[in-house]
């Protein structure tokens, strides 16, 4: 019934819209307006891991993401590049869970991981 940009002890119903439709900012809620425009339920993004360069083993690898829910959504993405190493890279994802990120990635393929909830 009433929405407070207090964060302690309250529920996320969404994100603050910094442009609105007819293209002026919203930014005058930040500074004490009254009024703005939020997406209710809008897919927020809660949290945002990014891994430190990590190296595939060709098994299943857990990487630590500190996020404290299972992630919503995960990118994985190779950064060994260079012509000496380049081959395919396999990549699958395991069983996510509430502490790591799970996936396989081909031996010796260095590779980072971004994981986020919303």
């Amino acid at each position: 019934k009433v929405a407070t940009s207090t964060a302690q002890s309250n529920w996320l119903i969404g994100s603050a819209c910094l442009i609105q439709p007819d293209g002026t900012s919203a930014l005058g809620a930040l500074t004490g307006s009254a009024t703005v425009r939020v997406r209710l339920n809008g897919g927020a993004v809660r949290a945002i891991f990014k891994s430190t360069e990590q190296t595939g083993t060709g098994s299943a690898q857990n990487v630590a993401h500190g996020l404290g829910v299972v992630p919503t959504r995960i990118a994985v993405y190779p950064s060994d590049l260079s012509p000496a190493t380049v081959g395919s890279v396999v990549l699958a994802e395991g069983t996510h869970t509430s502490t790591n990120v799970v996936v396989t990635v081909t031996t010796s393929k260095k590779f980072f991981v971004i994981a986020w909830a919303e």
